[in-house]
């Protein structure tokens, strides 16, 4: 069993019973912070691994990265997917407008535990989860309370031994009640691995590209829906939120069984053959889905509100997934946008819960545009020119600030992600760098940038805009041989100086911090037209 390999078993009894099984398991259901689960959500690390990558300052040398090889293959030789859970290649869009997409490359043990877009862009130390670490100790207390088959015991058993159990009615009876124990267990493991957020770190962890995570990530999936479609679940009436949480993962069971019945059909159709359950690299994905992070945080962010009936978004959430209807409800948006144009162009009448949709949309966005992949698919439905249009009427909305710092964050995350497709399209074509200094010149900017802290958000952004089109110009520069020039240098440095003498701010203190940021934004254009 997988458990075996990557998690630690706790009762050393087999035959233990179901109460002192979850017993074995508090100790982690009570360490799991559903903060920090959050927090990696926020910004899911793609490129973590199951197997570590061994590193010279913490490892002894004889483990380099061929050992680590041997052992992935060994592990995975063993492992098997503990659900029939549907799965579909990630290579393949859901649509012609996607089917085109470049998948990123797998991320295998001898490679880097660590991706650029994986680097903590939040302040302070970071506060996510190795996916590679807890979901493994998930799957562990899963298996660890899973039930036994009714009947399987007994179909080994002779002629002879069936006649004598069928006149022991007493231990059938009490064969009855551990079977019914062990299935309330499990029911209730479940149910709170899915409160502590375990389960959407699992759906979240299908945008990883170390396969072996996926693995892991959908033995999970599995198994939390078969707990869901248990008898014992239904009868459970506290558990008022399992027909929505239901209702989301046999949607993405559905879909992913789509999407890997359409592969399979169009491989064959081209004479090529798919061996599932195949181990090999180059062949992993036909086995296990790798979606890009934009659907999967997007999923795992919908099971969150779906558990909880009171959240503002629970409303939209259901009617999005009550509203799908092709193939008996299976997810469709595996390899696109899930809800973003619907909430962000709400149709509500009330211009609260427009706000609440419109602000929960761009959240999504930014926490799940972690690499150049997702922003392919951001940029193919046209979003950067949607919020662009949008940052104008925010600017004139007197109540509308929240938001605008919610799009200037989400600005900044697609071009710090996108790398250099997105410095070739936000600054090439949409003239990223002439809408900054424009958006503002003929506004006031007590009126637009009213806070110190959005002032000093659109000075980073302007930062790291610059930033972007000077390592983008320069690499390419170096390729041509000509040198291109900084005309946006001096309209810049212009849009930064009026936001430093505004003078509309609190306290001396929040002063200083927006002549700090102005003097690094000065400096980081000073520097560009240098280069």
């Amino acid at each position: 069993a997988m458990c075996k390999k990557h998690s630690l078993r706790m009762s050393a009894d087999e035959s233990a019973p179901p109460f002192d099984e979850q017993q074995s398991w508090e100790w982690f259901l009570d360490s799991l912070n559903h903060d920090r689960i959050r927090s990696t959500l926020t910004q899911f690390p793609i490129a973590d691994t199951l197997v570590p990558v061994a590193e010279s300052d913490v490892e002894s040398e004889f483990r380099n990265a061929s050992n680590v090889n041997d052992q992935m293959d060994r592990d995975m030789d063993d492992m098997s997917e503990s659900s029939s859970f549907g799965v579909g290649d990630d290579s393949d869009g859901n649509n012609s407008s996607a089917a085109s997409l470049d998948e990123p490359k797998e991320v295998t043990p001898a490679s880097k535990i660590h991706s650029t877009t994986d680097i903590w862009r939040g302040t302070g130390e970071d506060p996510r989860y190795s996916p590679g670490f807890i979901l493994p100790l998930v799957l562990g207390s899963l298996e660890a309370n899973f039930p036994k088959e009714r009947g399987a015991g007994k179909e080994s058993q002779g002629a002879d031994e069936m006649e004598l159990d069928k006149d022991d009615n007493d231990d059938d009876d009490d064969e009855s009640e551990e079977d019914l124990a062990q299935h309330q267990a499990f029911s209730v493991i479940a149910r709170r691995l899915c409160d502590r957020g375990c389960i959407s770190l699992a759906i979240a962890s299908l945008s990883s590209r170390c396969p072996s995570v996926r693995k892991v990530a959908v033995a999970i999936c599995g198994l939390f829906l078969r707990a869901l479609q248990m008898k014992e679940s239904h009868e459970m009436k506290s558990w008022r939120e399992r027909p929505q949480q239901e209702m989301i993962m046999a949607s993405l069971q559905r879909g992913l069984t789509v999407r890997r019945a359409m592969q399979i059909k169009k491989l064959s159709e081209a004479g090529d053959r798919v061996e599932l359950g195949s181990t090999s690299v180059s062949k992993q994905r036909f086995n296990v889905t790798m979606l890009p992070a934009l659907s999967a945080v997007f999923l795992a962010k919908a099971l969150m509100v779906m558990s909880r009936p009171s959240d503002d978004m629970y409303g939209a959430m259901n009617k999005y997934f009550l509203r799908l209807n092709d193939y008996h409800g299976a997810f469709q948006d595996c390899f696109g946008l899930p809800a973003f144009l619907s909430l962000y162009c709400s149709s509500s009448d009330d211009l609260t819960r427009c706000r609440t949709e419109r602000n929960w949309a761009l959240l999504t966005l930014k926490d799940s545009t972690v690499d150049e992949f997702c922003y392919r698919i951001i940029s193919q439905h046209h979003v950067p020119e949607l919020i662009m249009s949008s940052f104008d009427s925010l600017c004139d909305q007197v109540g509308g600030k929240s938001e605008l710092s919610l799009t200037i964050d989400v600005i900044q995350c697609l071009i710090q992600s996108g790398g250099s497709r997105s410095a070739t399209f936000l600054i090439k074509r949409l003239g990223l760098l002439s809408w900054l200094h424009g958006v503002i010149s003929w506004r006031s900017i007590s009126t637009v940038l009213p806070f110190a802290t959005l002032k000093c958000k659109f000075l980073q952004l302007i930062s790291t805009a610059v930033t972007s089109y000077c390592d983008e110009y320069s690499n390419s520069d170096s390729l041509d041989g000509d040198q291109s020039i900084f005309l946006e240098k001096v309209p810049l440095a212009d849009a930064v100086i009026q936001i430093c003498l505004d003078g509309s701010d609190a306290s001396s203190n929040e002063s200083l911090t927006v002549l700090a940021a102005a003097c690094d934004t000065l400096w980081t254009i000073h520097v560009a037209d240098k280069k």
